[in-house]
């Protein structure tokens, strides 16, 4: 799957800062550069949509789930 990104130049690291300003997706303006994410990227980004289609937050979805909204850390 492709999503709009904003790319802007880091003169520090000598690179480019990739974001992603049109999360949930929406067509692209025109203009405007796709990219390719990665399988996970697009699964977090399919549920952000969803989760933002319902009204829903996080901690809903962790009620649901009946788990804890913070990971347990080991160690």
């Amino acid at each position: 799957m492709e999503y709009p990104a904003g790319f802007a130049r880091d003169k520090e690291i000598g690179g480019f800062v990739v974001g992603f300003p049109d999360v949930p997706a929406s067509p692209p303006k025109r203009g405007r550069r796709m990219i390719r994410v990665p399988a996970l990227s697009e699964a977090k980004f399919k549920l952000y949509s969803a989760l933002h289609a319902e009204g829903m937050k996080k901690i809903d979805l962790a009620r649901r789930l009946q788990c804890s909204p913070k990971p347990k850390f080991l160690g």
